[in-house]
């Protein structure tokens, strides 16, 4: 059995530390400098499209992620059942992309501005959250309950 080196364990730990924190953090101050930079754009666009408001819970939905996705238990994801961070989470996805593909053409001036372009990102994120969740909740641990029968 080969060992990890200490250097190799320092760089394991700075990108552990990357990905968990520092990612997750550029990723919502981004989102909080758009949605304050590109708000008069949407002012302008409030009544054909709510893809500002789109944005706000998806970032707040994040954080609840976030939180949740480091504390994953057997049936609860913290103090949430695992089925509603599903369906949150399905319902941010149908509403991203009902805003970003349908919704947007009635306003111009927001297509291709950095909110459209931070809400896409969004709903990538979320595909990836719901996906693993998925994942984890309904193959993996479907595998680990499965009853095999014992060889006589």
């Amino acid at each position: 059995m080969t060992s990890i080196g200490p250097k190799c364990q320092e760089i394991l730990l700075v990108l552990v530390l990357f990905m968990m924190f520092i990612l997750p953090t550029a990723y919502v101050i981004t989102g909080i400098f758009i949605l304050v930079d590109d708000s008069d754009i949407y002012n302008e666009c409030q009544k054909t499209t709510d893809l500002h408001i789109y944005v706000i819970l998806s970032i707040f939905a994040f954080f609840i992620n976030l939180c949740c996705y480091n504390s994953f238990e057997k049936e609860r994801i913290m103090f949430f059942p695992v089925n509603l961070l599903l369906l949150i989470e399905i319902t941010l996805i149908v509403w991203g992309f009902v805003e970003i593909f349908y919704r947007i053409d009635g306003c111009p001036g927001l297509k291709y501005s950095n909110l459209y372009i931070y809400a896409i990102i969004t709903v990538f994120i979320q595909i990836v959250f719901l996906t693993a969740v998925l994942v984890k909740e309904y193959m993996i641990e479907c595998k680990k309950s499965e009853v095999r029968p014992i060889d006589l």
